[in-house]
C-alpha cells in the first residue's frame, strides 16, 4: 500500500516548488530528478533520450571520448525537452530538469505513476492529489477495497472518493510499459 499526496510527489521524482512562476496561476513549477523525467515523458507519450551506460575503469581513451560525446548528446536532447532545474535534489537524488505542470494534470499523473509502479487500485478524489494505492491481495488493501465497494466507507458516501482500476493487461491485451501493442500489426501504439 502506498500513499501519495501533493506534498510527497518527490517520491515519484517530482518536487512541486511554486505556483507563482506561472503568469496565469494555472501551473506549478516543479523540479524533476531522472525518475521524474522518465515518468513525465512516459505520461505524455514522449521519447525520453537514452542515457549512455557508464564506462568501467578499464575504458580506453577512444571509449571515453565516445562516451563524452554520447553524454553531450543525451544532455542536449534532455535540455530540448525540459528547462534547467531550480534546486539541487529531488527526494535525495540530483535534480536534472524543471517544468511547469498544470494543476489539472497532476491528479492523473499521480494515478499514472501509481499504476506504473504496479498497483491494481488507486482510491482518492478526482480533482486533487491525495491517493491510496493498493493491490487486491494485500491485507489492508483488501479491507479498504471491500469498504469502498460496499459503500460503508464514509469517504465514498459523500461522493468525493473514487476507486480507479489499473487496466494494463486487462483482458489479455499485451502491452510494453504503458503502451498497448496493436492487435493486428504488433506495433507498440
Amino acid at each position: 500500500m502506498q500513499h501519495l499526496t501533493f506534498s510527497n510527489l518527490s517520491t515519484i521524482g517530482i518536487e512541486a516548488l511554486t505556483g507563482e512562476a506561472c503568469a496565469y496561476s494555472m501551473r506549478v513549477l516543479c523540479d524533476l530528478n531522472e525518475d521524474g523525467c522518465k515518468l513525465v515523458a512516459d505520461f505524455f507519450g514522449l521519447r525520453m533520450p537514452y542515457r549512455p551506460m557508464p564506462l568501467d575503469h578499464r575504458a580506453t581513451e577512444t571509449e571515453i571520448a565516445a562516451y563524452k560525446k554520447a553524454m553531450d548528446k543525451f544532455e542536449a536532447e534532455r535540455a530540448a525537452m525540459f528547462h534547467p532545474q531550480c534546486n539541487s535534489t529531488v527526494d535525495g537524488k540530483p535534480a536534472v530538469a524543471s517544468m511547469m505542470l498544470s494543476r489539472d494534470v497532476m491528479p492523473a499523473l499521480a494515478r499514472f505513476a501509481l499504476f506504473r509502479a504496479g498497483y491494481q487500485y488507486v482510491a482518492g478524489p478526482e480533482d486533487h492529489v491525495c491517493y491510496v494505492a493498493f493491490n487486491r491481495d494485500e491485507g489492508e488493501g483488501q479491507h479498504y477495497l471491500e469498504m469502498l465497494l460496499d459503500g460503508s466507507a464514509s469517504a465514498i458516501q459523500d461522493g468525493h472518493t473514487r476507486v480507479y482500476r489499473n487496466m494494463a493487461g486487462a483482458g489479455g491485451q499485451p502491452h510494453v510499459g504503458s503502451r498497448n501493442v496493436h492487435a493486428f500489426t504488433g506495433r507498440v501504439e
